[in-house]
């Protein structure tokens, strides 16, 4: 009779011990005690918070990623197939990840390894083994309410192979029918990319594969499984074995310039915008006008600069540096505020309300590599993920009398979904500068105080490239369950960009 049932069990494999990366990626910032006494590291501030360091921890998790060998030294995990009493498991699934958790977990560039087991108590006749690995986003419980958009498949073992025990090829027909322990290796990569058919089959367009996605309050869940098929002929049912498990894509960012990455390396002062050209993306000048206690014609010049390249990645923080500029020093020392100087990371998600639409879009569609739903078939939700801290930098002085900066940083939360363009689901960041300064000014060329004044799209990475680690040189927020502000709003009814005066 076909097994009723499974289970699953999960050993450490002893030997290389491998840190959790499922539960510390990245890892959370810890404070260096050798730098707060360091006359060195303490250069970075003139006054202010002590310097934190994470450098340890993320090049544990760097080391990890990197390698490439996703099989060697790592987790096991057994899941079975019990036999109706379940007294037997009769299947046994062995997968090696990199975390002990009960989701075996796998990076971009690794390897799924490990065996397919039998164990038969009596003779079963079974025609296939195929082991596949599949991607689905999933909208709804409803039949089609999910669309699988990646459908990889590994043969394990078929009849035509012949008698598993046999010691040369050739003889006589092997009928399936197995008897005893049996042991199947595997070993294969994780697919870095999908593929989703278009224009009747005849095109196909290719995307990076996601990361997993689950999130509370939105209507949308993308996940990965491996589903273990057992096919025991016609006149009886198939065993089969669901296995959920993670994935990370390896998004890096490109080395920073060699003067930031010596001021990395020395625990000093990052160079300035005028110093650094190469290390720091400077956005458009603007020009502000308005009015402020009651005088008219107010006017002030702003320019937000932002650590280049524009990719960060998550658990580290993204620096920026302003300029503020004005003729009247009052006006001056108004705006050059930490206070109502607001930078803000956000981000911007566009999900499909329905995942059966998207195979029926792209065979239908005609156009190039890249075309997404229409946007009357997702939905979108912006949000607020971090807001930079501010200080006056030490050589601040050197500007001149007309000229105030402030030096910054957004801590990244470590569990920020990695930036993400497929079809059905698009994670967008970007950098927004607005003023808070309602009480006493009123904007006259640039619209409300709650729109962005300019905003610059970056990218959000999941892994480290090359190069001395980050540093980050103020405290991080309070502990935050998933770092991400509590109140999400339509960014119809919200961000309203609007077009400032540049020079």
């Amino acid at each position: 009779m076909p097994p009723s049932s499974s289970s699953r069990r999960h050993t450490l494999t002893h030997g290389v011990s491998t840190p959790n990366f499922l539960a510390e990626l990245p890892p959370q910032y810890t404070v260096d005690a050798e730098s707060s006494q360091n006359p060195v590291a303490r250069r970075r501030l003139s006054h202010g918070p002590p310097r934190y360091s994470n450098a340890v921890a993320l090049e544990l998790q760097r080391q990890g990623s990197s390698s490439g060998q996703g099989s060697t030294g790592q987790h096991q995990h057994e899941f079975h197939i019990m036999n109706a009493n379940r007294s037997h498991a009769w299947t046994t699934l062995r997968i090696f990840s990199r975390n002990a958790g009960s989701t075996p977990q796998f990076f971009g560039g690794d390897s799924i390894s490990g065996s397919v087991e039998l164990d038969l108590e009596k003779p079963q006749k079974i025609n296939s083994i195929i082991l596949y690995l599949r991607g689905r986003i999933i909208t709804s419980s409803l039949e089609d309410g999910s669309y699988a958009f990646l459908d990889h498949a590994v043969d394990i073992w078929n009849k035509d192979a012949g008698d598993p025990r046999a010691t040369q090829a050739g003889g006589k027909r092997f009928d399936g029918k197995l008897d005893g322990k049996y042991r199947w290796p595997f070993n294969f990569a994780f697919p870095t990319e999908f593929t989703i058919p278009s224009h009747g089959g005849q095109i196909s367009h290719s995307f990076q594969t996601p990361q997993t996605f689950h999130e509370r309050g939105l209507n949308t869940t993308l996940e990965y499984e491996l589903f273990l098929h057992i096919n025991h002929g016609m006149f009886r049912g198939s065993s089969k074995l669901h296995v959920g498990v993670a994935y990370v894509p390896n998004i890096t960012p490109a080395p920073s310039s060699p003067l930031r990455r010596r001021a990395y390396l020395e625990g000093v002062s990052l160079s300035s915008p005028g110093e650094d050209y190469a290390g720091w993306y400077s956005l458009h000048p603007v020009i502000l006008q308005g009015e402020m206690s009651g005088r008219s014609g107010v006017e002030f010049r702003c320019i937000l600069s932002l650590a280049n390249p524009l990719t960060y990645t998550r658990g580290t923080v993204l620096p920026c540096f302003i300029n503020i500029e004005a003729v009247d020093q009052k006006v001056l020392d108004t705006f050059a505020n930490a206070k109502i100087i607001r930078v803000c990371l956000k981000r911007r998600i566009s999900y499909t309300r329905n995942a059966s639409l998207v195979l029926a879009h792209f065979k239908a569609n005609t156009r190039g590599k890249g075309s997404s739903l229409r946007q009357d078939e997702m939905t979108e939700i912006v949000e607020d993920t971090g807001q930079a801290v501010w200080w006056v930098p030490s050589n601040a002085a050197f500007y001149g009398p007309n000229v105030r900066c402030l030096e910054g940083e957004i801590h990244l939360p470590k569990n920020l979904y990695p930036s993400c363009m497929v079809p059905f689901l698009i994670v967008e960041y970007y950098v927004a500068l607005s003023i808070d300064l309602s009480d006493v000014f009123r904007f006259t060329s640039v619209g409300s105080h709650d729109s962005p004044i300019i905003s610059q799209p970056v990218t959000i990475a999941s892994f480290h490239g090359e190069g001395p680690l980050p540093v980050a040189f103020t405290a991080p927020p309070g502990k935050r369950a998933s770092g991400l502000s509590s109140h999400r709003r339509a960014q119809s009814n919200t961000d309203v960009f609007i077009t400032p005066r540049h020079l």
